[in-house]
């Protein structure tokens, strides 16, 4: 069942900030009790409190009361994050159309983004239940195939994709969608080269597979920027989370799928227009502004 409005106000008020979440972990701060060490499978770890305390937090054993119940988190849901993204999103998307995410888990970035969207844009949060995460929100349960075809969404939305896993091929054949987002560090969601078009700095494997299928890839920098995520350290340098556009090829007569992307600043949220620029006021993460993959 989906929470009412009043829960849906106090979810909103639990919201961090991301330039404050930074500093009460002390991310990419590396402060002088980290000790990070290389583990074989593993990568560098820390035991030192600062480490152990955010740790604990991505996991759900642990949070600040500030934050809410403990949870797992993997892409951090914070105010600012959700005001970038449905700020990119909402002239992307004309009224009456479909947002779909798949692999929505919870369904608390869907809900966040529903209350920034203006109204007539639908978004829908599907997941297959694989990871058996507990729903806030009304989330729909069908595997990605499933949800491209009872939605037909304009637009696709993918947050921390399962490692190994890449739905790209589906998204690419669903009939109408112009564009897909992808959130999550690449190191560890779907994979690096076949997902994101990444690859180690060692290889050269060529065209990137988006590429080759005619679709282009935009890294939405004005997102990445207020991003935090579960790989991020107070021992590292960078932020290890992203978003990337990948936009469909358009067809003989330069159109693309679906028609064109129409939606007014004007009928956006005031969170919305804030990320925006369209109203004053909201904060802006300067932590680590030039800290971007």
């Amino acid at each position: 069942m989906a929470p009412g409005p009043m829960a849906e106000s106090v979810e909103e008020e639990l919201l961090p900030v991301a330039s404050a979440l930074a500093a009460e972990f002390q991310l990419f701060s590396c402060p002088s009790s980290c000790r990070p060490e290389a583990s074989l499978g593993v990568g560098l770890s820390c035991a030192c409190p600062h480490c152990g305390a955010w740790a604990d937090f991505v996991a759900g054993e642990w949070a600040p009361e500030h934050l809410g119940p403990p949870r797992p988190r993997y892409e951090i849901l914070t105010r600012d994050f959700a005001d970038a993204l449905a700020a990119y999103l909402a002239p992307r998307l004309a009224p009456g159309e479909v947002l779909l995410e798949v692999g929505a888990g919870d369904g608390r970035l869907a809900a966040a983004l529903r209350r920034r969207l203006p109204g007539a844009v639908q978004v829908t949060a599907t997941d297959s239940g694989a990871r058996g995460l507990a729903t806030a929100h009304a989330v729909e349960r069908c595997d990605v195939g499933e949800a491209l075809r009872r939605f037909a969404p304009a637009v696709a939305l993918s947050s921390w994709m399962p490692m190994g896993e890449d739905w790209t091929p589906a998204l690419q054949a669903s009939p109408g969608l112009r564009e897909y987002v992808l959130v999550g560090d690449p190191h560890v969601c779907g994979e690096l080269w076949q997902t994101w078009g990444l690859a180690p700095g060692w290889s050269d494997p060529g065209v990137p597979p988006h590429e080759v299928a005619g679709w282009t890839s935009v890294p939405l920098a004005d997102v990445a920027r207020h991003q935090l995520c579960r790989t991020d350290w107070p021992f590292s340098r960078d932020r290890h989370s992203t978003s990337v556009s990948f936009r469909a090829p358009a067809s003989d007569d330069g159109s693309v799928p679906g028609g064109p992307l129409r939606a007014s600043i004007a009928d956006a949220t005031p969170a919305t227009k804030r990320a925006r620029g369209g109203e004053r006021g909201g904060p802006d993460d300067a932590t680590a502004s030039d800290e971007r993959k």
